[in-house]
């Protein structure tokens, strides 16, 4: 049986080559359909761009507790000191906002907004700039960030999730790698910039250090102390993070470690379903029919995608999109990774492409490719046009109920009772948009600078936690008026702590702990 299989198993070295190959096919596609694609890519991320500032995006889930802590003057304090180990994205999104928010002395919608511009508008500038490291020498590696943006990070739209920023910072370094630029500045820059925006992120970010370490030292033996100042670097990177992780940079994201790993989560995505339906459909369509080859019939094809999100909700009152928006963030974190090894090995391996002539015909590889990115980027478009619909449906619903209650001091409001304000429609897009633990910070920023009449809340949510937040801010430079937060200090600390889940890594523990102690607790 060995020796069959030792026979039917391709070598190392044949297996590689025929990777090359592949790797070379796909990419010797017309350069500029490559940076078209692109284009189109950095347009859709802009046009969401603005659609998250003038829908106030920034407070779906937890962004509404991050905005809440902004303009209470103490984002640091209320929040990211539990997630230091994303301090890039801190320094990038949340300081810029605080520092403008200060200055001009903005109400708290106003910060949501600008917000919602840093947040949002920085992968753009990413991807732009990383394109810009390629436009030129190597369009074909602008397949890379496409296929990383169109099949993981566009999943996340709307959940302010760190490793949104992360795919950017990663492409930036590579493509330094790329142009020959992994002993520069801007490389480490970038790649500390990865390492610190999600702890997900690391292993393509170790990826991306060690094909700079080979790139280096394959140069010319000049560039030898170039090697070792960039290993010295990388190493105390990577210690500086996990001392971070060790003085509790990531408490506040311990929680919720389960979700990444848990199948359950990660595919009740309908996102994710219409994509396997639908990119091998389209794939098949341009087999039968070419309509790569065809512009109308291709823009007709991607607005039809584009559509479907859209049709499926009116036909299927129930479907959410927002579902799944969270749990993208461990396909984003694989992509990357998968990514970043392809992309290792292409340069490691100077596989590029092989180019073909015009009498061959279209490359098979190259148009199903880009029938696939361009199928699957106008169905990730509209799915987040779909739950765009419903955030701003869930936001004027709020607004409905705050305003009922006008002209009362702040008092909480069960969302049970809030919802005979509301028809049944808006009452079921309320309570699907989900996260229901940030509605009274929702509620007290809606306010925007003056005391919301009623802060709703969901009963059931574990509000401890806040508690000890709240109790150990100053707020003294806050837009959310002082009797508000109060309100909100008080409601928090006086509501039970919930007993902890029996999870199985507890159930171990008490086994271990009961064995060690031969028995005896």
């Amino acid at each position: 049986m060995a020796g069959i299989l030792s026979l039917r198993m391709p070598a190392p070295a044949k297996f590689i080559e025929n990777l090359r190959i592949v790797f070379s096919e796909i990419t010797s596609g017309n350069a500029q359909t490559y940076r078209n694609l692109a284009l189109m890519v950095l347009t859709i991320q802009i046009v969401l761009c603005i659609a998250a500032i003038a829908s106030l995006l920034m407070l779906h889930a937890d962004g509404a507790f991050f905005v809440f802590a902004l303009a209470s003057g103490e984002p640091w304090t209320l929040k990211w000191s539990e997630i230091s180990a994303r301090v890039s994205v801190y320094l990038l999104t949340v300081l810029p906002t605080q520092l403008l928010a200060d200055l001009f002395d903005l109400a708290p919608t106003a910060s949501a907004r600008l917000n919602a511009f840093f947040f949002y508008g920085l992968p753009a500038l990413q991807f732009a700039l990383a394109a810009k490291l390629v436009w030129q020498s190597r369009p074909e590696l602008l397949l890379f960030p496409i296929a990383n943006y169109v099949f993981a990070t566009s999943l996340g739209y709307g959940f302010p999730s760190e490793i949104l920023l992360a795919p950017g910072f990663l492409w930036i370094a590579l493509f330094l790698i790329a142009r020959g630029r992994a002993a520069s500045p801007w490389f480490l820059a970038a790649l500390a910039s990865l390492i610190f925006s999600h702890e997900l992120a690391l292993p393509s970010a170790l990826i991306a250090a060690g094909l700079a370490l080979h790139q280096i030292h394959g140069q010319d033996r000049s560039r030898s102390l170039q090697w070792f100042v960039t290993l010295g670097s990388v190493a105390a990177l990577i210690a500086l993070f996990f001392s971070t992780l060790l003085m509790g940079g990531a408490e506040g994201s311990k929680s919720n470690l389960i979700y990444v790993v848990d199948p359950r989560r990660i595919f009740n995505n309908p996102t994710l379903w219409l994509l396997a339906i639908s990119v091998p459909i389209a794939i098949a369509l341009n087999v039968k029919s070419l309509i790569f080859s065809s512009r109308y019939k291709l823009i007709a094809g991607a607005l039809l995608l584009a559509a479907t999100p859209l049709i499926l909700q009116q036909l299927l009152p129930n479907l959410d999109f927002e579902q799944g928006r969270y749990s993208s963030r461990s396909i984003i974190g694989g992509a990357m990774f998968v990514l970043s090894v392809v992309f290792a090995f292409m340069v490691a391996t100077q596989a590029g492409p092989k180019g073909r002539s015009s009498e061959e015909g279209p490359n098979p590889k190259v148009a199903g490719l880009l029938i696939a990115l361009s199928a699957a980027l106008a169905l990730t478009a509209g799915s987040s046009i779909a739950f765009l619909r419903d955030w701003n449906e869930a936001v004027t619903t709020l607004n409905t109920v705050m305003d009922a209650h006008a002209g009362g001091g702040p008092q909480m409001l069960a969302f049970q009772d809030a919802t005979k304000d509301l028809n049944q429609r808006s009452a079921a897009i309320q309570d699907r948009i989900d996260f229901h633990w940030v509605l009274p910070f929702r509620s007290a920023v809606l306010a925007n600078g003056s005391n919301a009449p009623v802060l709703v809340y969901k009963a059931g949510q574990d509000f401890s936690m806040h508690c000890t937040r709240l109790s150990r801010s100053n707020f003294s430079n806050t837009s959310i008026p002082p009797t508000t937060i109060i309100k909100l200090r008080d409601f928090t600390c006086a509501q039970p702590i919930p007993e902890p889940l029996d999870t199985l890594s507890r159930r171990w523990s008490r086994k271990i702990r009961h064995w060690l102690s031969g028995g005896e607790e």
